[in-house]
């Protein structure tokens, strides 16, 4: 079973109990599911299906869990990026993976060069991937699709 079916059931199961807590500030099963659905069916759109890789470089927190399981949910593999890291070498993973987007926060974007597919920043309060539906999309994935690439 993929992990992102497993949550969908947990979040059915157990709608209101908390999924996530993070400096304070908690997210329920039911909003982790919705938000990731959205950004799934946002990243859809920048060409993201399965076998597709993006690029994620977004401190730990409640926005990366949210974009790992909505990169997921859109049939994407994860590239992790350490935000860290010198430009250059970031620039290198990208290209190396073939991302074909980049999810980020504010922070992130910042030293993450240009040039390497649709750069989504998950914390624009403004972000068009606030305005999909929070339905999870369709997408026909199975064990042999790529999850994550190091």
């Amino acid at each position: 079973t993929l992990v992102h079916a497993l949550f969908e059931r947990q979040a059915a199961r157990t709608p209101h109990a908390t999924a996530l807590v993070d400096e304070g500030a908690s997210l329920s099963y039911s909003a982790l599911e919705r938000q990731a659905n959205q950004l799934a069916r946002h990243l859809q759109t920048l060409g993201v299906g399965p076998d597709r890789r993006v690029g994620l470089c977004v401190r730990r927190g409640m926005p990366m869990i949210v974009a790992m399981l909505g990169i997921l949910k859109a049939g994407g593999a994860y590239v992790p990026l350490h935000p860290d890291l010198p430009a250059e070498r970031l620039g290198m993973m990208l290209e190396d993976s073939g991302a074909v987007a980049l999810v980020c926060d504010e922070r992130s974007l910042a030293c993450l060069p240009g040039g390497h597919g649709a750069a989504l920043c998950m914390l624009d309060e403004a972000a068009a991937w606030r305005q999909q539906p929070d339905t999870a999309p369709a997408v026909a994935l199975a064990g042999h699709h790529l999850a994550y690439v190091i």
